[in-house]
């Protein structure tokens, strides 16, 4: 039959266990923050002496802590990722610009090949040769304008891709990481993101 005394033993059982599942948890957490925190001393170590001014041992600390449940890794890992595959495609991009003008160079240099082949008047060949300089003046400057523009394309994605990063570390409580513009404080981040990957890889 039911008896209170078996009921309440079982319910301590699972009260005892549920709390030395969740201690074991905790030290878990701690044995990894105590892990992470000396990777990222031994990385800090190589740091230029302005980084390392910054990423004092408390603030480590605090890192490391936000790296022990593998949260972090994941966005990070996501992060890179997505980096890795837009670089990819930027570059990819810009090759094909580069392959597209060498055609046109290409094309042009045939046709005034031909030009001057079939162009016997001396006079007209001294016309010819002023107005085929000029075309590729024309076809170079507008070759470097069309790199140019794509190349401020590249730096836009890219700076957009850092914002992303900084945005999404931020909301995820990352130590550093807040959206910012200043160059030193990216630099920081930078730094910071270069350890945890390093960390990740051991």
């Amino acid at each position: 039959g039911y008896s209170p005394k078996t009921d309440m033993a079982h319910g301590q059982e699972c009260s005892s266990a549920g709390e030395s599942s969740r201690a074991g948890t905790v030290q878990q957490m701690l044995n990894d923050t105590h892990k992470h925190l000396i990777r990222l001393r031994d990385g800090n170590i190589s740091m230029p002496k302005r980084v390392k001014q910054k990423l004092s041992d408390s603030a480590l600390l605090e890192l490391a802590y936000a790296l022990s449940d593998g949260t972090v890794y994941e966005i990070v890992k996501e992060l890179e990722d997505i980096q890795q595959l837009k670089e990819r495609h930027l570059h990819q991009q810009r090759r094909k610009l580069l392959q597209g003008h060498l055609t046109e160079r290409s094309d042009l240099c045939r046709k005034q090949t031909k030009e001057i082949s079939v162009c016997t008047n001396v006079s007209e060949k001294k016309h010819l040769l002023q107005r085929q300089k000029e075309e590729r003046v024309i076809m170079e400057s507008k070759q470097a304008n069309e790199l140019r523009l794509r190349d401020e394309d590249i730096v836009k994605v890219l700076d957009s891709v850092a914002d992303e990063q900084q945005s999404t570390l931020e909301q995820a409580q990352v130590p550093f990481f807040v959206t910012t513009t200043q160059a030193q404080h990216i630099k920081i981040q930078m730094y910071v993101l270069e350890m945890i990957q390093n960390v990740m890889k051991l």
